[in-house]
């Protein structure tokens, strides 16, 4: 399969798939005449790619499990290990969102009649940790 047809097979585009290859998430395909032929198996492994991503899992992991040699316990471990920081994160996330919407609904229950001495946004931007650059 040519990179075109596995792109459109998995959803991929192929500049994706190039860059995969170049940081060795996938194998270099066997080329002929300066085409990658891809095994038919590619698709499913991209498809898997896409999924990783579109979980949250970064690049620089992915690259990673790269660098770990394939079929090997260890690169089974890399791949444990990558998702597991990305459960991490998002439970990070979820206990940080759960404590903004608490402090949103206080806010919303908020009855300071303008007073700012009493308003609880005042109260949450008093008790907030300094805020973080967003990415």
């Amino acid at each position: 399969m040519t990179i075109g047809e596995v792109a459109r097979a998995s959803g991929v585009p192929a500049s994706a798939i190039r860059y995969y290859e170049s940081i060795g998430v996938i194998a270099h395909p066997e080329r002929k005449s300066g085409i990658r032929q891809f095994a038919p198996d590619a698709v499913d492994e991209i498809k898997a790619l896409r999924f990783y991503r579109e979980s949250g899992i970064p690049v620089r992991g992915l690259a990673a499990i790269g660098a770990t040699p394939r079929g090997t316990a260890a690169r089974g471990a890399m791949w444990r290990s990558v998702m597991q920081a990305r459960i991490d994160d998002l439970d990070a996330w979820m206990r940080e969102a759960r404590a903004t919407k608490r402090t949103l609904e206080r806010v919303i229950a908020c009855r300071c009649g303008g007073r700012l001495d009493r308003c609880e946004a005042v109260r949450a931007a008093e008790t907030a940790p300094a805020a973080r650059p967003r990415s």
